[in-house]
């Protein structure tokens, strides 16, 4: 699936300042990202340089902390966080698409995200939603299929079910995994033992979900 992103919104925020290494950065560029706006404000793209392993690497960190950002300045030295060729600043805080399109708008979120997050049922978690745009596609064996009816906005409640399956990591062939789904048809076809496509988290294997059939079949995604 195409995205327009910059390969730096992919990177996971929390895990690079949880297990990155410190490193000192010089910054070669300040500049605000026009075509995003929130109440009157667009966020602040921060471009710097920084060594790893003997070899310069530029890199960028997008930000809506408009007060701490405005007091950097081109050539200043900031400390970031490194994991393996990503970075992020940890003193400030990261631009989040999902997050600021909920404090724009509903049907801006809507519009933004696209139909696929319509036809699965309302709004995604953002752990889906980053698995359903950048994950990768793998095959998991279903273990077992469990029905948790969820609650509607009007008080009733629809059919959903929970699906474990397991699948193997690049590290780890035995994952396991959870995921839940609406769709009743895939819950008739498959049983115990039956393939199932997943996506799987390109920075954490152990994150996964499935993939949503009928949006896939809408759209038509190349998985």
């Amino acid at each position: 699936m195409p995205t327009t992103q910059r390969p730096s919104e992919k990177y996971d925020y929390e895990e690079i300042v949880r297990s990155g290494t410190p490193a000192t950065a010089r910054i070669t560029d300040i500049s605000l990202v026009t075509n995003v706006s929130v109440n009157g404000q667009s966020p602040r793209l921060i471009t710097y340089q920084y060594s790893s392993n003997g070899q310069p690497r530029t890199d960028q960190f997008e930000t809506f902390d408009t007060e701490r950002a405005s007091a950097l300045r081109p050539n200043d030295t900031l400390a970031i966080k490194v994991l393996a060729s990503q970075s992020v600043i940890p003193s400030l805080k990261p631009y989040s698409f999902p997050r600021i399109a909920l404090l724009a708008a509903i049907p801006s979120l809507f519009a933004l995200i696209g139909l696929p997050f319509l036809l699965i049922g309302g709004l995604p978690t953002l752990r889906k939603y980053r698995l359903y745009r950048y994950g990768l596609t793998r095959t998991g064996t279903v273990q077992g299929i469990t029905a948790q009816p969820t609650r509607t906005f009007s008080g009733g409640s629809a059919p959903s079910y929970v699906v474990s399956y397991h699948y193997a990591g690049s590290a780890n062939p035995q994952l396991f995994g959870e995921s839940s789904t609406s769709d009743l048809l895939f819950v008739q076809e498959k049983k115990f033992g039956d393939p199932v496509d997943i996506f799987v988290s390109e920075t954490d294997e152990t994150k996964s979900c499935l993939v949503p059939r009928l949006a896939a079949l809408k759209n038509n995604w190349q998985l």
